[in-house]
């Protein structure tokens, strides 16, 4: 595959990703499929892991020119990038309800919520007292410390999936903000989106 079609699937993908969970996506769902719309958060997570795997095999087949590599002293700071990708992700695992992340709760409750937000999402205990979206911070310094070679295909990927989680937090945001209203509002007041600034600033 071309690296044209590697990122333009990878556009897709992304594309599909955000409209499958996007507010009036999931309402418009949701009124359709009555009852069995507790079944789509599970649905929507099995449809993205089953999607995703063939695009990661085709990105790692057949490696192109080198871009960019971790080397010398800087692989010090790839090593530091990865385990604060691997502490957000666990620390932000905390704040959310997995069950209903991976909608298991909705399924053996009955629940038709295609929306994850809760009001514990709000907490400020921990990493959410730093920044609001742990997950999409990790997920980015994942995919910039994951490697230590980055070919060409793989370079313009962490690109598109850069991009993909700076547009994806924002939406993220536009739909908790509709759902919670002022309870998400007083939160963003306290604290930064991406980087502690907020938290810096405080102390």
């Amino acid at each position: 595959m071309t690296l044209f079609w590697l990122c333009f699937m990878w556009i897709v993908w992304c594309a599909m990703h955000s409209l499958l969970i996007a507010l009036r996506v999931t309402v418009f769902l949701k009124d359709r499929m009555g009852t069995k719309a507790r079944y789509y958060r599970i649905i929507y997570n099995l449809l993205s892991v089953v999607t995703l795997l063939p695009l990661l095999i085709v990105t790692w087949l057949d490696p192109g020119d080198i871009v960019f590599s971790w080397s010398g002293w800087t692989v010090g700071i790839r090593w530091l990038a990865f385990v604060l990708a691997l502490i957000c992700f666990l620390e932000g695992a905390k704040g959310y309800d997995l069950q209903d992340f991976l909608g298991f709760r909705q399924i053996r409750g009955g629940r038709d919520s295609l929306l994850l937000g809760e009001e514990h999402s709000f907490s400020e205990a921990g990493v959410f007292g730093l920044v609001r979206h742990p997950w999409y911070v990790g997920s980015f310094l994942f995919v910039w410390s994951s490697f230590g070679v980055y070919d060409e295909k793989i370079f313009s990927v962490a690109i598109i999936l850069s991009i993909y989680l700076v547009l994806g937090t924002y939406l993220e945001e536009r739909k908790i903000l509709a759902e919670h209203g002022d309870s998400y509002r007083s939160y963003k007041e306290r604290v930064s989106m991406f980087f502690p600034v907020k938290w810096l600033l405080r102390r």
